[in-house]
C-alpha cells in the first residue's frame, strides 16, 4: 500500500509538470491563435538554463546559506530567458507570416520547433543533466511515502496558476 501512495504522490507531481505546460499552451494559442510547437523546447530550454545556474551556484558554495533564494534567483532567470526567447521566435518565424495561410504558419511553428530541439541538443548534449540535490532531498515521510519539497513546490504552483487561471476566465 505504501508503493501505490509512494506512485500517487510522484504522478501527481508529474502531471503538475504536465498541467503547466499544457496552460501554457493554451495561453500561446488564445492570444495567437496558433499552436506553437517550439513551446515544449521554450519550456526545456528554460529547465536547462535553471539547472546549469543552479549547478553554478552550488559548485561556487552560494546554495550553503539560503538554498531558496538561489532557487528563486535561479527561477526569475530562466523565466526572462525564456520570454526573451519566446519574443524572438515570434519575431523570427510567426510575424513575418501573418498575413499568408494558416499551414505556412503551422510548417514555420513546427520548423522553429525543429529548430529549438536541435539546438539544445548540440548544446546540452544528449544526457540528462543532474538536478542539484539540495532541494530534491529535503521533505518528511509520512506512513512510509516520501515526498519531497520539490513535489511540495511543483503541486502549490499548480494548484495556485490553476485556480489564478479559473479566476481569469
Amino acid at each position: 500500500m505504501d508503493y501505490f501512495f509512494q506512485q500517487l504522490i510522484n504522478g501527481l507531481t508529474l502531471g503538475g509538470v504536465y498541467a503547466l505546460v499544457a496552460l501554457g499552451y493554451t495561453m500561446v494559442y488564445g492570444i495567437i491563435q496558433l499552436i506553437n510547437f517550439a513551446h515544449g523546447e521554450i519550456f526545456a530550454a528554460g529547465g536547462y538554463l535553471g539547472v546549469i545556474l543552479l549547478s553554478y551556484m552550488a559548485s561556487q558554495g552560494l546554495m550553503d546559506s539560503h538554498p531558496w533564494f538561489g532557487l528563486a534567483f535561479a527561477l526569475i532567470l530562466a523565466m526572462g530567458y525564456c520570454a526573451m526567447l519566446a519574443m524572438g521566435v515570434e519575431k523570427v518565424a510567426y510575424k513575418p507570416l501573418r498575413q499568408s495561410s494558416r499551414l505556412s504558419v503551422l510548417l514555420s511553428a513546427l520548423g522553429m520547433s525543429i529548430f529549438l530541439q536541435n539546438g539544445l541538443m548540440l548544446t546540452q548534449g544528449v544526457y540528462d543533466k543532474a538536478y542539484p540535490t539540495e532541494f530534491t532531498h529535503g521533505g518528511f515521510e509520512w506512513l512510509g511515502v516520501r515526498v519531497s519539497f520539490m513535489q511540495i513546490g511543483i503541486l502549490l504552483v499548480t494548484g495556485w496558476w490553476d485556480v489564478l487561471m479559473a479566476y481569469a476566465r
